[in-house]
């Protein structure tokens, strides 16, 4: 009953064009009730955050000792300290970091650049003391911190945006962090150019199932913001579900180094982009995760969203490498009654018509799980420079563009959602080339040729 209603409304209109118009009008309100919802956001994290500052200023004072100081960053941002990564430059501009030892450089012990570090009999990695997060925090040195402990668990999950687009992304992913009451920091990269959003736990739980929160945040933020791209997927600290043999696993770097601070980088904003006045306070109002209350949110497979009866009921993947779908919905007037593909080097698909949603199933299509990556993870060997996704797509600014073999996994999924599709093909032929052959044969190759006749 509710579809017919639904569609007779749409009969109603007697031209595209007045569809069209009804659907760009939709795509403005939902643009601006995401604005509000930001906004909104916003503005009650920085009320909760004034209450509890106000509440907690005489527990935690402005004007903190330097041991308390040192005790409350050590108690957030919790991983191995064992060994920590000390960020070097090179005379010619490069720069990196790695595990530091007490004896680098030591003419009688160190070797290098002979002899790499991870072959060095004369090893001594320098644990995480309170004099060394001193020397970052005064600027002496730079650090950063391995999350991933030897017994695969975590005590944080921070996760990485450093595109053009950044600040856009955190925005909406925060707001996604919001709608499931998770408490998520933002911190302005070193650079300047990228922030990390961060999120603490109480107690250090397994890395894989902080992660698989991760994804759940990603993929539901995605759902809404196509932009943010499947690369973000990679971009998860720790990014190892399990301790790789011989390695460290990866390191994120620490905030609040004095050189950066100064420019108002690697410290923490607030939603409007801007850094909080006292950081230290700040840290002692943020908020940790229990371990149940991760398993919650790595357990979902899609946010519960209330929407009319007649809406359309469509599915979208939980992450590109999960195979379990979820539900979420559609309105039939978000939907084109019929959508051109253009066959050329590849299926050109127009996104201005579609929402956010099903661009990201179409894209699924296109993307697949990297072997390789799955089986260094297994045997636990680094999973350095393996992506987790290989993706087969390019992001035009108003086309999608998936491999032409998708062509009919395309037409079958706009056909789930009763979208008709005209196909026009606009490849060529191409030239024929005359081409001859002057290379010489060996024995067992003159045979193959023959064995092909």
């Amino acid at each position: 009953m509710g579809e017919d209603i639904q569609y007779n409304q749409l009969d109603m209109f007697n031209t595209s064009d007045d569809l069209f118009d009804l659907q760009k009008k939709v795509k403005e309100l939902e643009k601006e009730c995401e604005r509000l919802q930001v906004e909104n956001s916003g503005l009650k994290r920085q009320l909760c955050l004034k209450a509890t500052q106000s509440h907690s200023a005489t527990q935690v004072p402005s004007d903190l000792a330097t041991k308390k100081k040192i005790k409350l960053f050590r108690s957030i941002f919790k991983g191995r300290t064992d060994v920590f990564p000390k960020r070097w430059e090179s005379r010619n501009g490069k720069s990196g970091y790695s595990p530091f030892c007490d004896n680098e450089w030591k003419p009688s012990l160190c070797e290098k650049p002979k002899t790499k570090c991870s072959q060095c009999n004369n090893r001594a990695l320098t644990q995480l003391n309170d004099q060394v997060l001193y020397d970052h925090l005064s600027g002496k040195q730079t650090i950063g911190v391995y999350p991933l402990l030897l017994d695969d668990s975590c005590g944080f999950l921070a996760v990485d945006f450093d595109k053009s687009s950044w600040q856009d992304d955190v925005l909406a992913f925060l707001q996604t962090c919001d709608e499931l009451n998770i408490p998520a920091s933002l911190e302005r990269s070193r650079s300047g150019n990228g922030g990390h959003v961060w999120i603490f736990f109480s107690e250090f739980i397994p890395a894989v199932l902080a992660r698989k929160m991760g994804n759940v945040i990603l993929a539901k933020t995605m759902d809404k913001r196509i932009e943010i791209g499947l690369d973000s997927y990679d971009r998860l600290f720790p990014n190892q579900d399990t301790m790789p043999n011989g390695g460290f696993g990866n390191l994120i770097a620490l905030p609040l180094q004095k050189q950066p601070r100064q420019q108002d980088n690697s410290v923490f904003i607030d939603r409007n982009m801007q850094a909080y006045s006292d950081q230290w306070e700040y840290l002692a109002t943020i908020k940790r995760m229990s371990k149940i209350e991760v398993e919650k949110i790595a357990a979902l497979k899609a946010e519960e969203v209330d929407q009319p009866a007649d809406d359309l009921s469509i599915e979208a993947s939980n992450a590109p490498w999960q195979s379990t779908p979820i539900k979420t919905q559609i309105p039939y007037a978000l939907l084109p009654k019929e959508l051109r593909l253009v066959i050329a080097n590849g299926v050109y698909i127009e996104k201005e018509k579609l929402p956010s949603l099903l661009i990201n199933r179409l894209i699924h299509l296109a993307a697949f799980r990297n072997p390789e990556f799955y089986r260094a993870q297994a045997m636990r060997m680094p999973v350095y420079n393996k992506p987790r996704m290989i993706a087969c797509y390019d992001d035009l600014p108003k086309h999608i563009v998936l491999p032409r073999g998708c062509l009919a996994d395309v037409i079958l999924l706009l056909e789930d959602y009763k979208i008709n599709t005209k196909v026009v093909n606009e490849s060529t032929k191409g030239k024929p080339l005359r081409a001859g052959f002057k290379g010489k044969l060996r024995t067992k190759q003159k045979d193959a040729v023959k064995a092909l006749r």
